[in-house]
């Protein structure tokens, strides 16, 4: 029997406890009608062997797509809530306007889902910022950063300047300098002011 012709469940706190975070993703964007027990438990199962499947995902499984106004705003959000970036999740209208108004905006999906995404302004001659580059946990460590950001370095070869601020971390380091990224130093200096900090 499919999904759409199981009766209405209520959700108790105590299932809601039961589930990982990304289960109840599953639950608030990929639901589009109410179910009962079976259908939860399909629903749980399902989202158990999605998660598995992407911690062995390879690039050739993944599709990389401009975001567009077929891809819903949703699954973005969950993506940023995936990586914890409350930031931008607890203003959703916001990161709204933010890709609408941003110069390029890539997205990695995986069966359907967005796993990845890449988010520049630029005025396409002289400079890129690269705003926010981020990918499901369970889905990192394989090629999928790398893919995205090497999109955007494809995209903008053109523009002298492609700069970036990333957390002051090893791992973070070491992955933007495998692609040609350097520390600023010697006769260039970075500055920033954050608003509302």
């Amino acid at each position: 029997m499919g999904m759409a012709h199981h009766a209405c469940m209520t959700f108790t706190s105590g299932f809601f406890k039961s589930l990982t975070e990304a289960e109840v993703d599953e639950i608030r964007h990929w639901a589009q009608t109410p179910f009962d027990g079976a259908g939860i438990t399909w629903l749980k199962f399902q989202s158990r062997i999605y998660w598995t499947r992407l911690a062995r995902v390879t690039m050739e499984d993944v599709e990389l797509v401009e975001y567009n106004s077929e891809i819903p705003f949703a699954h973005v959000v969950a993506l940023y809530n995936s990586v914890n970036w409350t930031n931008y999740t607890k203003n959703p209208e916001q990161l709204e306007a933010a890709l609408e108004n941003s110069s390029y905006v890539l997205c990695a999906i995986f069966e359907k889902r967005i796993v990845g995404l890449v988010r520049c302004i630029s005025d396409d001659q002289t400079i890129c910022y690269v705003q926010d580059l981020l990918v499901n946990p369970k889905g990192q460590r394989r090629g999928i950063g790398t893919a995205l950001l090497s999109a955007v370095l494809n995209r903008y070869s053109h523009v002298r300047q492609l700069v970036l601020m990333t957390d002051n971390n090893q791992s973070s380091t070491e992955f933007y300098k495998s692609l040609g990224f350097r520390e600023i130093s010697g006769d260039l200096a970075g500055f920033v002011r954050l608003n509302n900090d």
